[in-house]
């Protein structure tokens, strides 16, 4: 099965951390036997940035299998409010633009264009995929439906009416769409995100600790993920300020700087040094909002870390009673009582610990991506 991934961002050299979760999609389907070719247009406006960068860059996955990875230049106006009007529907027309040049040139054409996210990837993926007779499918997993408000919630319907399936990364996430009224239940499918087992697993405490410099004996809280209020930030920070001997470690970039006694680290982590940033940790906080579903919470489980995030439906796929303490994520009250809890009874950590090693086996890149597959290939049967 030749499978054309669509994505309006992808690693490059100057970006290696642009969307890292498509890349990791795209190596393990090749490395799965699938034929995998993506397109990701880059902006012209950032021509100086991209301007190294080739029109088509070959990848080897870590199988030794091959991705195609196409960079076609392109107009894009971004997805911007000006007065009661948003350009996400002249984007998106732009990006099928520069995708259709690609693949109208391929000699074998895909058997599944599959877009990330609605705008401008998935709407592409539906538009091409009638023009060429091709099932197109659309992955869905914003921590709220923004990229459907934009472009329009009637436009929106009217576009994806021809889409073969949805893949949606958590149950609230399904619901929300759906209930924007742009897309029917039965077409959309649940595939929580995963994790790769090679890179995400419990590494020894102490090392983990000196490869940070971080003291052997305190009792650490760590957080993954943007520095903004929509991530809890300023609430953990906040609460952990007003317990003695616990302190925080942040890996991430944003808008609010964690910063005091308290925090002991705070800044971007290199990926590959992830599993030993999580393994340092006693525990791992992120007092969330709103999200799709949050990869971080699901590497912190595969290294063995007891969880305290939000009781928002969100979670709900991927925490449990036995791993997680799930808390109102604006109650600084709530977090501080739940770090306590965790810091005072360590059988209730190591505990803890376990079940979220053992909930994260089933939530693992591989068997996440051999689900899609079967679906693509189940769907396609009927």
């Amino acid at each position: 099965m030749k499978i054309c991934i669509l994505t309006l961002r992808y690693p490059t050299v100057t970006e290696p951390a642009a969307l890292t979760f498509v890349q990791q999609l795209a190596w393990q389907m090749a490395d799965a036997g699938q034929e995998v070719e993506v397109v990701c247009p880059l902006p012209v406006s950032k021509i100086r940035e991209y301007k190294d960068i080739p029109q088509v860059t070959i990848e080897t996955t870590q199988d030794g299998n091959r991705v195609n990875v196409y960079h076609p230049r392109s107009v894009y106006l971004g997805q911007l409010w000006i007065g009661k009007w948003n350009t996400a529907y002249i984007s998106t027309l732009l990006f099928r633009y520069a995708v259709d040049n690609i693949i109208r040139k391929m000699d074998v054409k895909p058997d599944i264009l599959y877009g990330h996210f609605i705008t401008p990837a998935g709407i592409t993926a539906c538009m091409l995929g009638g023009k060429y007779g091709i099932p197109s499918y659309v992955a869905y997993g914003e921590s709220t439906p923004w990229t459907v408000d934009q472009i329009g919630r009637a436009r929106a319907k009217e576009l994806l009416k021809s889409v073969s399936g949805i893949v949606s990364v958590s149950t609230a996430n399904k619901e929300e769409l759906v209930q924007t009224g742009v897309i029917e239940p039965e077409k959309v499918r649940v595939f929580p995100n995963g994790y790769r087992p090679n890179r995400f697993f419990p590494k020894n405490k102490s090392e983990s600790r000196k490869k940070f410099d971080l003291p052997d004996n305190a009792f650490i809280v760590a957080f993954v993920g943007h520095f903004i209020m929509r991530k809890g930030i300023h609430i953990l920070l906040e609460a952990v300020n007003q317990i003695d001997g616990v302190y925080m470690i942040c890996a991430g970039k944003g808008e609010i700087s964690p910063a005091g006694d308290s925090v002991l680290f705070s800044g971007m982590v290199n990926p590959d040094d992830l599993a030993d940033f999580y393994s340092a940790a006693d525990c791992f906080v992120l007092p969330t909002v709103n999200e799709g579903c949050c990869n971080a919470i699901i590497e912190a489980m595969a290294c063995g870390l007891p969880i305290i995030s939000s009781k928002q439906s969100f979670n709900d796929d991927i925490l449990f009673d036995d791993n997680s303490i799930r808390i109102d994520p604006k109650s600084v009250q709530a977090v501080c009582e739940a770090i306590v809890r965790l810091k005072e009874n360590e059988d209730l950590r190591m505990s803890m610990a376990q079940a979220s090693i053992m909930h994260s086996c089933d939530l693992t890149l591989d068997k996440r991506t051999e689900k899609i597959l079967r679906y693509f290939e189940n769907e396609n049967r009927r």
